[in-house]
């Protein structure tokens, strides 16, 4: 997972610093991806034996979970352009923040264990940069050819629908 994930964000920076406009602040957004990647790795380490959770050797069986998996793969192809890919990132770590802030929020019953994590995504600071990549994605959306336009819509409702049965699959399970 580890590697994974790695890869999709050495992708996005490197199509940010081939594709991006003059504008260097792009690939300073996605070093911070990566340094909250690296926060989010350091997390799911300390948790995992918590868990009784094996991170060298896991096994993904679930037909969700690997599709989710390849949605995010497809995103690390020279195909993908730029704006799809920063739109994504966006909705990615949007989707995650939104969630995480909510169990955050006065009055939710977030289980003690889970707090931690919640205020990795959930805090101000990781809102400002998915405040960031929203000001990247809609400005490289404003540049782009309708065709990208249209391919960046079909992505966001692939990874809604990924997310979707990933979350499903996850409740199902409790």
């Amino acid at each position: 997972m580890e590697e994974k994930n790695n890869n999709e964000g050495a992708s996005v920076l490197l199509k940010a610093w081939k594709e991006s406009s003059i504008n260097s602040s792009d690939v300073e957004v996605i070093l911070a991806f990566l340094a909250y990647l690296n926060d989010e790795i350091s997390w799911l380490k300390q948790e995992a034996p918590k868990w009784h959770i094996s991170l060298t050797s896991v096994v993904v069986d679930d037909k969700p979970l690997l599709d989710y998996f390849r949605f995010f793969e497809c995103l690390t192809s020279p195909d993908v352009k730029y704006t799809e890919a920063i739109t994504i990132l966006w909705a990615v770590e949007s989707v995650y923040h939104n969630g995480f802030e909510h169990c955050l929020e006065e009055g939710n019953n977030t289980p003690n264990e889970m707090k931690d994590g919640c205020k990795i995504w959930g805090n101000e600071n990781f809102k400002q940069y998915c405040q960031s990549l929203e000001n990247i994605a809609n400005r490289t959306l404003e540049e782009a050819l309708d065709e990208e336009v249209s391919m960046t819509e079909v992505l966001i409702l692939e990874f809604l629908e990924n997310i979707v049965r990933f979350w499903n699959m996850n409740l199902e399970g409790t």
